[in-house]
């Protein structure tokens, strides 16, 4: 072939010009009112509701290894989601697909164009079948540096074992991965990711490419990276990002994590990454996402290390947080008969008197005692383990869901319990903890004393400034 082979580029659908993607916009009809996904209005924000319609909605099974199936049964998806009708599936051939029985194992022979010279071949991992692609090995010399080197190293006629083609510069895959002998390859991949990639590259695109639901995405990105058909594919990804981005923060599109990597994009990838710290448990080395009383586990193989470290980073910067402000509060408390912890939180140039400040709190000592003693108590009853010590909480849930433990069970008692008409500053102390949780900066301990204490001391006539505290 001697004419230059290129990428073909996104085609136009529809009667009208457009491609066909009109189910986007249609609304799926629920018992509860769903906002426009899609609406700029939404924006996405309150999504904890959505999250479990897209919980059971969406397929999540990864098909590009063989990690754990979800549990959870799925229905159809709703309408106002990228379609699912694509060429997802591999059971619908063309009319030159023949299917031939050898040891029980179906085979099906694929032609993507009529001038071919080389085979790729793929196995589908839910069915074991084979499926090969007649294709172009001009096409794939063209279109991909993999391909390129790999005819350059070796000849067709000479039949090569994995071990010995993994030793091939700059190939980067493991033994075991991919075969080839003669003129065919196996290669690592879905059979329907390999269908539409191939089809692109050889100017024979489906009819309805454009739209594809994000998990054929997933896997045309694992292909289009594993096989270096990245810039080959950017027209059709700038068309398929788009469409995506939208819903990247419901649970089954943690993946976007890789294929933003893949087509290089940084769209709402600091958003997911936020979003998964708040809401991903850890049990022994896997990663789950929480969701009401259900967590699903997930496939982490995929995600770039940097951000999977990120996250997890994120995660326990977090938790540390959250146990600071709890561990702060019952300093406070404990310090007003402590004169070492006394001095570590009001030490403070041109700031009150310490006797002052614990007075502005409550003038009994008696209530300092019950606050102190029902902090401690309600910590340690929901079995969080809270300890005036510097120890590190160890905490496997979500970020979100300690957070919630806190905001729920963690109890400040005063004297108004006993007597009526009590009233005092500390009464305030449990608004102003659950302000210093929903924090987002971290601070050392003298500065959460400050925050703990502004609010509810500002109320009594001090000034409002940290500063003066």
């Amino acid at each position: 072939m001697s004419s230059m082979v290129v990428p073909a580029a996104p085609i136009e659908l529809g009667s009208n010009g457009e491609p066909g993607l009109s189910n986007l916009t249609a609304m799926a009809t629920l018992d509860d009112p769903v906002p426009d996904l899609l609406s700029p209005e939404s924006a996405l924000d309150d999504h904890e509701g959505l999250d479990f319609v897209r919980e059971f909605y969406l397929p999540r099974s990864p098909s590009y290894s063989g990690s754990e199936a979800d549990t959870e049964s799925t229905i159809e998806q709703p309408l106002d989601t990228p379609s699912e009708t694509n060429a997802d599936s591999t059971t619908e051939m063309d009319s030159n697909v023949s299917s031939e029985s050898n040891d029980e194992i179906n085979i099906n022979n694929i032609q993507i164009t009529e001038q071919n010279d080389f085979v790729i071949i793929a196995e589908d991992p839910a069915t074991k079948e084979i499926y090969n692609f007649f294709v172009s090995k001009a096409v794939l010399s063209i279109s991909s540096p993999y391909f390129k080197s790999l005819f350059q190293q070796h000849s067709p006629n000479v039949e090569l074992y994995a071990d010995q083609l993994a030793e091939v510069r700059g190939l980067g895959v493991k033994p075991g991965e991919l075969s080839i002998a003669g003129d065919k390859i196996k290669l690592k991949g879905t059979p329907s990711a390999f269908r539409s990639v191939l089809r692109i590259l050889h100017f024979c695109p489906e009819a309805n490419l454009l739209d594809i639901n994000f998990e054929s995405l997933r896997d045309i990105a694992f292909v289009a990276e594993q096989y270096g058909w990245t810039k080959a594919l950017q027209p059709w990804s700038t068309s398929w990002l788009p469409i995506h981005s939208k819903f990247v923060l419901y649970s089954g599109y943690e993946d976007w994590l890789y294929v933003s990597k893949v087509f290089g994009t940084e769209d709402r990838v600091d958003e997911l990454v936020d979003t998964l710290s708040r809401r991903c448990s850890l049990n022994e080395e896997k990663v789950s996402r929480s969701f009401c009383t259900f967590k699903r586990v997930l496939n982490t193989e995929l995600w770039p290390t940097n951000l999977k470290d990120r996250i997890l980073n994120l995660r326990q910067q977090r938790i540390n947080h959250l146990h600071s402000c709890v561990r702060t509060l019952l300093c406070v408390l404990r310090s007003r008969k402590n004169i070492e912890l006394n001095l570590e939180i009001c030490t403070e140039p041109g700031g009150i008197r310490s006797d002052e400040l614990w007075n502005r709190l409550c003038t009994s000592d008696h209530c300092h005692a019950l606050a102190f003693g029902s902090l401690l108590q309600s910590s340690d009853a929901i079995d969080l383990k809270i300890a005036i010590s510097d120890k590190e909480l160890v905490w496997l849930g979500s970020t979100d869901e300690l957070e919630k433990r806190f905001r729920e069970y963690i109890n400040i008692g005063t004297l108004n319990s006993i007597i009526s008409g009590h009233k005092c500053a500390i009464q305030g102390l449990k608004a102003s903890l659950n302000k210093c949780l929903a924090e987002e900066t971290i601070l050392d301990p003298k500065s959460l004393a400050r925050k703990l204490l502004q609010t509810v001391l500002s109320a009594q006539g001090l000034a409002s400034t940290p500063s003066s505290i």
